[in-house]
This record gives C-alpha cells, structure tokens and sequence, in this order.
C-alpha cells in the first residue's frame, strides 16, 4: 500500500514536470556523482543553491530534468530572496530515477510558471510510526551516563525544542535538542544534544534518514563552564555506529553525520560560472 502511494507521488510529479517542461527557461545546472560505491534507484540528493537577481522570479518556480528530457521530482525550499522578490537562496531536493555506480548525472534547473502545486510534507508521524529510525548519545562523565533519544525528543518528550528546517513530500527536516539526563532524571548542566533529522521518502513512507548528530559544551551563562571528559557512544536505530574518548573544550561542540536506510554518498558540483556571475561569490580568474 505504502508503495502504491509512492509511486502515485511520483507519477504526479512526472506529469507536472512534463507539462512544466514544455515552459521551462534553463537556468543552470549541477552534476550529480553517485560515490555509493554501488547501483542506486529513486536517488536523493540534497544541496543549497544560489540565484541571481531576477532568474527565479517571484511568480516562477524551478522545475530539473536530465540531459535526456527525463522529468526529474524536485523540492525546493525558500531560505532567502532578493528585494524584487526573485529567489535567491534556496534548498533543492531532487530524486533521481536511477544512478550507476560511480556515474555521473547532470541536473538542468530551469523556470516555470507559478505556483508550486499544494502537497502533503512528510511529517513526524510518518517518521516514528513508518521508521525504527532513533538516534541517541550515551556519555559516560565520570562514571555517570548521561543520555538522549532523538524519537523521545521528536515525540515531545525530555524537555524538546523541535523546529521545522525543511518541509515537503521528497524530505522534511527537524533541528531538534534537547538535555542529556542520567537515570534518575537529573540533567547534565553543561551538555546539550542535538539532532538536524532529515527523512526521505514520501508521505507515509520513510525509507532513509539522515541525521547530524550534535553534542555542545557552549552554555555561555552557565556557571562556571570548564572542559569535560567522557566516553560518547552514538547509536543509530539500536546499533552503536560511534565510540570515542573525548576531552570537550568549553564553548565548544562536536558533529558526526549517520545514515539510518541506504546512504546516497551523493557528490554535487556546481555551475562555478554561474556562480561568479550571480554575485553571491567573490569574483576571480576564470
């Protein structure tokens, strides 16, 4: 059933590219490099963009294709705009049909005719009640293990602060945090975990995640903040996939980036040309 859904999604995104594609004015475009190290089908790959000053227009939208004319599904959420209102910064999520390994394929961005069709996002509860997806981080201060789990803290638990980065029916994305606490509930007070938790899919259907995992010793007015050393062990749906002794300087803080689901391992090269001409770059010696 979960599949159906997904390819309804996917045939809707087809025919609305299609018919986008007969309007599109290229814009630029990025290469795409599957460094998986194996064959992959319905690809994602994820990146920001920049645009210049009139090539996304306010009452446009982006549309992708390969060099082939295959329409390619895309997500583009807005983060910035210029002052006449055409886009000028934006996260671009697309979803290729089909990459060999270590293949190469090239995304032609291009214009359309306004607006963006009205779809469902994936949502949290597609994540928790479709997923077995959990991130947490263990760390052991002196003997004392002070823990958090990501799917206690997307379900509201432990003190949660969730915010929405991301938000469509490709991928959606919550930074959340939240206190490590020991097992009688106390909070460690110089420690806090975060999780940037990006789901791939469709609505209803999770297949992969991604998550950046994110402990920091940074709280500028806690009294008297000082280094700490510890054992973190980070795990990922039950399965530790990171052990380390760490001395944690203060007003400071460490990331490591997991997979929960096939990891893309997806590289993107950029137009630098276009890039140099939209200005968002400090121009240089081509």
């Amino acid at each position: 059933m979960k599949r159906s859904i997904f390819r309804i999604i996917l045939a809707v995104f087809l025919v609305l590219g299609a018919y986008q594609l007969a309007l599109a004015d290229e814009v630029t475009s990025v290469q795409v490099t599957n460094n998986s190290g194996a064959a992959q089908t319905n690809y994602p790959v994820t990146f920001g963009h920049v645009f210049a000053p009139t090539d996304v227009k306010a009452d446009q939208i982006l549309t992708a294709k390969l060099p082939n004319n295959t329409v390619v599904p895309i997500q583009v959420d807005i983060k910035a705009t210029h002052r006449d209102g055409s886009l000028r910064h934006a996260i671009i999520t697309a979803v290729l049909p089909s990459i060999d390994k270590d293949a190469t394929e090239t995304l032609i961005l291009s214009t359309s005719s306004g607006p963006y069709p009205t779809v469902t996002p994936i949502t949290t509860t597609d994540l928790l009640a479709g997923s077995l997806f959990d991130a947490e981080v263990s760390l052991d201060v002196g003997g004392v293990t002070y823990s958090s789990s990501s799917r206690n803290l997307l379900s509201g638990g432990q003190g949660a602060t969730i915010k929405q980065w991301m938000k469509g029916p490709l991928a959606s994305e919550w930074l959340v945090s939240g206190p490590l606490k020991n097992s009688s509930g106390d909070e460690n007070g110089l420690l806090r975990a975060y999780y940037h938790i990006r789901a791939y899919g469709s609505p209803g259907v999770v297949n992969r995640v991604r998550v950046d995992v994110v402990v920091e010793n940074s709280w500028s007015y806690q009294p008297n903040p000082d280094n700490i050393t510890y054992d973190a062990t980070v795990s990922i749906a039950g399965s530790p996939v990171y052990n380390d002794h760490i001395e944690h300087y203060h007003h400071a803080r460490w990331n490591k980036i997991f997979w929960w689901g096939t990891d893309p391992n997806a590289l993107v090269r950029y137009d630098q040309a276009y890039l140099l001409n939209s200005g968002a770059i400090t121009n240089y010696d081509r």
